[in-house]
């Protein structure tokens, strides 16, 4: 997945990136040498 896919209009990441900011997450995609995608979604947790 290069630059120019990333900011295609797919559906796919963009429903991920909406899931992510309904629960105050971020969602990163790279791309990797290998040609594999990795995506990381972060959320903080609340603390007791």
């Amino acid at each position: 997945m290069n630059d120019q896919a990333e900011a295609a209009s797919g559906m796919g990441l963009n429903i991920m990136r909406y899931r992510a900011s309904q629960i105050g997450a971020t969602l990163n995609v790279e791309s990797l040498d290998d040609g594999s995608l990795l995506v990381i979604c972060t959320v903080a947790m609340e603390q007791p």
